[in-house]
């Protein structure tokens, strides 16, 4: 009879960890929905908290993304790995950063997140966070370490995603912490250049307010007036004119 308890006990162990339709187990599913006292039950049944489903996340990644904090807490008692990552090599710091909860950023940062950890494609949680616009989380991760001029694998920052976007307020945000207007990705493109081939004149005007230079050229040679003309943007090519803007000489337009 023991023996029976003991196999029956193993089973429901093992069931607690299968994956099924896209999680790694019930854990998931509730950590997903928010069922904090069904968290709680399953690992005291001994569901592992670092299981991850078909796409490299953990119940920590579903807690994190959709904002549920008490579990985020939870699961980090009862040792969950806090930097574990993804199949994209994404951590639940940058899951809270990308789903817009700073409460549950704040709860993986106390409970040791690295703020500067990065994706396949070096993406911190600062750049997603700055991409969603959210600028709660972004000032919470800056005043945790993270920096504001972190670059990607492609040589982009906070801003320069934000100049793409055109995320005006973010942007308003992060060059008041700092944010270098001049540096360049890996194309030779300074913010301006990215904001003006965007189309995002808000982004321009702030940028050029913030020592921005309206005449910097990308390796062709075009400056942020070229890329204007090229894209028929009157309405730039008429700021940037009116801001001292000149052409280059470019090999060829575009950036």
């Amino acid at each position: 009879m023991v023996m029976k308890h003991m196999l029956i006990g193993m089973v429901m162990t093992a069931f607690l960890n299968v994956p099924i339709a896209g999680f790694a187990g019930p854990l998931h599913d509730m950590a997903n929905e928010g069922n904090l006292e069904a968290v709680k039950n399953l690992i005291s049944q001994g569901a592992d908290a670092n299981t991850k489903d078909d796409e490299g996340w953990t119940a920590l990644h579903h807690a994190a993304f959709v904002g549920h904090t008490a579990i985020v807490e939870l699961l980090i008692e009862k040792g969950a790995t806090v930097d574990v990552k993804d199949e994209t090599g994404n951590t639940a710091l940058y899951r809270a950063a990308e789903g817009g909860s700073s409460q549950a950023a704040k709860a993986l940062i106390a409970g040791g997140a690295n703020v500067q950890s990065t994706d396949e494609n070096g993406v911190t949680p600062l750049s997603m966070a700055a991409i969603q616009g959210y600028i709660a989380i972004a000032e919470l991760l800056i005043e945790s370490g993270a920096d504001v001029n972190t670059t990607d694998t492609f040589g982009n920052t906070p801003l320069s995603w934000v100049a793409n976007q055109g995320e005006l307020l973010m942007a308003k945000f992060l060059l008041s912490k700092s944010a270098n207007v001049t540096i360049r990705d890996k194309r030779g493109n300074t913010p301006l250049h990215v904001a003006v081939a965007a189309r995002k004149k808000g982004i321009a005007q702030v940028l050029l307010t913030h020592g921005a230079d309206v005449n910097a050229t990308i390796p062709s040679g075009s400056t942020a007036l070229d890329i204007a003309r090229a894209n028929g943007d009157t309405a730039i090519v008429d700021f940037l004119t009116q801001h001292g803007a000149r052409s280059g000489t470019p090999a060829s337009i575009g950036t």
